[in-house]
């Protein structure tokens, strides 16, 4: 299986995110049609297809159809960069943000990534410049929330669900 519902790092080359350990990244999805069930948002190791560490959020019940509104952590939330081992998410296509979604009832899966590679800690030197210099800043490219609700709408339309 695809970490990403079939998205390649070549499909997205220009919107690579660079994020440093310890930034607070925001998270926007659009959900139109709601589908209670587990969500989780891990740091993804795109050769082996398997999770780097924990879960950055874990949601036991994310997207109840059942509620008048859904809960607003689970259209706007963040997550923190966790520092990983040297030489890890440091070129573009080792490493995706995945974002996985599962509908309970619906026996849907929902998967959306963002690419990024991983810089200096905040205060670190570096020779290469990073899109985000320190934990709280924007990135100089695309808006990595806004790519990630992009690419969640995407695959709604894709599905025929928007």
């Amino acid at each position: 299986m695809f970490p990403c519902g079939g998205r390649q790092l070549e499909d997205n080359k220009a919107n690579v995110q660079s994020f440093s350990p310890g930034q607070k990244i925001n998270l926007k999805a659009e959900i139109p049609i709601p589908h209670v069930g587990p969500c989780d948002v891990f740091v993804m190791d795109t050769k082996t297809l398997k999770p780097i560490g924990d879960a950055l959020i874990h949601f036991d019940e994310y997207a109840d159809d059942k509620l008048p509104q859904l809960p607003a952590n689970n259209t706007n939330f963040d997550v923190q960069m966790p520092k990983l081992p040297d030489g890890q998410c440091t070129q573009p296509g080792q490493c995706v943000l995945q974002w996985d979604w599962k509908g309970k009832f619906a026996k849907q899966s929902y998967l959306s990534c963002v690419d990024f590679v991983v810089g200096p800690q905040s205060g670190q030197q570096s020779g290469q410049q990073s899109g985000a210099a320190a934990a709280g800043s924007t990135t100089s490219g695309p808006d990595p929330a806004g790519t990630l609700a992009q690419q969640v709408d995407q695959l709604l339309k894709s599905l025929g669900l928007k």
